[in-house]
């Protein structure tokens, strides 16, 4: 298994470990991550040529326009009440 040192904090498999920290890990190792032995050597190494060929993502392309809106439902009958003129007066 890989050994490294920790250059900041890092919580690794629900535990969490200061700056300095050594320890031993199997997984692609964070930037964090200070190798100490020939596996996490090679695992840096790999992980660092991993991120030098991948080509930037596509574009995202545009999302659809939102589906037109229905139409208003009918308006209701106007009330007695509603048809109130100004000054709160009813008409007529």
């Amino acid at each position: 298994m890989a050994r490294y040192k920790l250059t900041a904090a890092a919580v690794i498999d629900d535990i969490r470990y200061d700056v300095g920290s050594e320890i031993e890990y199997d997984g692609v190792p964070g930037p964090h991550m200070e190798p100490l032995d020939a596996p996490a050597k090679r695992a840096v190494a790999e992980r660092d040529k991993a991120a030098a060929s991948d080509e930037p993502a596509p574009p995202a392309e545009e999302p659809p326009p939102p589906p037109p809106a229905e139409p208003d439902p009918k308006p209701e009958e106007k009330k007695d009440e509603d048809r109130a003129g100004p000054g709160g007066h009813r008409r007529g």
